[in-house]
């Protein structure tokens, strides 16, 4: 009773009571593991699970729950161990299949996702997810010509099917295939594909929220703020105003905060305060809103008013650590940095920062590296913090590893003019002037932070330093 009232801490109290007692009570086992789930305490699901794995060592569903649980831990060896045991015992195990290929293709390993999705492709022809998932493998791999290909039949598919006439399957591959267009920086054929898709037949969800994402995205990176008003304006004239998302208010205020148009600036700073007193979510969509806006201050502002609600939510201490560093104000974003990893010390998003922080400051290497290779083993196809760890084995001399890892970023992260920066500081710092040249040029040509000034003196002393070798 306690537990389906979602009292789950006091239902775990009862149960662990009937354990202490009756360790063979496998009902208070079986309930108990749903208590840590819903409560996120995998590490002590597991012992339960590996419980029912050696006394069922037969049951398939029970081996699978367990390998899936362990990839939710991130302990991928453990995890491929049981479902390579799985698949051997029953090769078309449909959700062993899909999550071994999750796995994979989080360690990155593109090709052995594929196929084992075209197994499942193979037990199950008319299902679409199977097809989806492919072209997402190769997207976040950023192998956009197979991802679009894969795509593109899956549309075709779906389009054949009579459970997709309500659009719900061909608007999120739509999405995807706007995405890739996105991401080769073709923001026409992008808004093409995405914006038949934006709104739903569903009453209950008029708004794509995938499409919007997207086409706000590209309205900020196109430069072209009245393009993103006259979208959100679109958006509210349609969505009601108790199913306004926090993040579709916040990209409201946001836009207005860009018009050229004193009286929109001055709505949005309301809209934008309203939204981070409404409540967390709020706080947290504000927030966002104003570091978009680079308004920094404003945004430590906002993640203190979400924080006196909530003083130890994680995401709220995120926000405010990464503003009060943007701020300038480096002790106070370290203290907040500490806090948030006291509270979540499997926080990827926040070890990177924090180690990328110093390694740019060039201090607590040693510390830093072990944040960021905790980040990446959390992550390992993230290619920020991929180009984290390449950035602080440049700092510590270890130019090899540096290497490694920057190229594995911009493989990942393409068009990213901060990975690109740091491969030419990698190259000149070896020597090889040809090949940091070209990588500072298409670091200036990906619109850096600051405009390009500091990418402008570099490959200017870099000239100077090849006519002195050519003299």
């Amino acid at each position: 009773a306690l537990q389906k009232s979602g009292k789950l801490a006091e239902a775990q109290e009862v149960y662990e009571s009937i354990r202490d007692r009756e360790p063979e009570n496998r009902a208070a086992a079986v309930e108990l593991l749903r208590v840590y789930e819903r409560s996120r305490q995998l590490d002590r699901a597991i012992p339960i699970l590996e419980e029912f794995v050696k006394s069922q060592p037969g049951n398939i569903g029970i081996k699978t729950e367990y390998a899936v649980m362990l990839l939710r831990v991130r302990r991928f060896a453990d995890s491929a161990r049981v479902f390579e045991e799985v698949l051997k015992a029953d090769p078309g195990n449909k959700e062993a299949l899909r999550y071994y290929a999750s796995l994979l293709s989080e360690q990155q390993k593109i090709d052995e996702a594929d196929a084992i999705l075209k197994r499942l492709e193979a037990v199950d022809p008319d299902d679409l997810d199977a097809s989806y998932r492919r072209g997402i493998n190769f997207l976040e791999a950023r192998r956009l010509d197979e991802a679009e290909k894969v795509l593109l039949g899956l549309r075709e598919k779906a389009a054949k099917q009579s459970k997709s006439k309500d659009g719900a399957e061909l608007a999120q591959i739509d999405g995807q295939l706007g995405y890739v267009a996105y991401l080769r920086k073709d923001y026409a054929l992008a808004r093409k594909r995405v914006q038949p898709v934006l709104f739903t037949k569903d009453p209950d969800e008029v708004l794509n929220g995938q499409a919007f994402n997207l086409l706000a995205q590209i309205a900020r990176d196109d430069e072209k703020p009245a393009e993103g008003l006259a979208l959100v304006r679109e958006v509210l004239a349609k969505v009601p105003e108790e199913k306004r998302a926090p993040a579709l208010v916040g990209a409201h205020g946001e836009f207005l905060a860009r018009s050229s148009d004193p009286k929109d600036q001055a709505e949005g700073d309301k809209v934008l305060a309203a939204l981070a007193a409404k409540d967390r979510l709020g706080a947290l969509a504000a927030a966002d809103a104003w570091q978009r806006l680079e308004k920094h201050d404003k945004a430590v502002a906002t993640a203190k008013i979400g924080l006196q609600a909530t003083p130890n939510d994680p995401d709220l201490l995120f926000r405010l650590a990464a503003s009060l560093e943007r701020d300038k104000k480096i002790p106070e974003a370290v203290a907040a940095f500490e806090k948030l990893l006291a509270v979540r010390p499997d926080h990827a998003p926040a070890l990177n920062y924090v180690g990328y922080m110093w390694a740019e400051r060039n201090e607590n290497l040693d510390k830093a590296r072990a944040y960021i290779q905790k980040a990446v083993d959390l992550e390992p196809g993230n290619g920020a913090y991929l180009d984290s760890l390449g950035w602080v084995y440049f700092q510590l001399g270890q130019l090899d590893n540096a290497e490694k890892y920057l190229k594995d970023a911009a493989r990942l992260n393409p068009d990213d003019s901060a990975i690109e920066d740091h491969l030419g500081d990698l190259y000149a710092k070896k020597g090889d002037l040809v090949k940091a040249r070209a990588a500072f040029t298409r670091a200036l040509a990906l619109k850096p932070e600051d405009g390009g000034e500091k990418l402008r003196k570099k490959l200017s002393a870099l000239e100077g330093k090849v006519e002195a070798t050519r003299k």
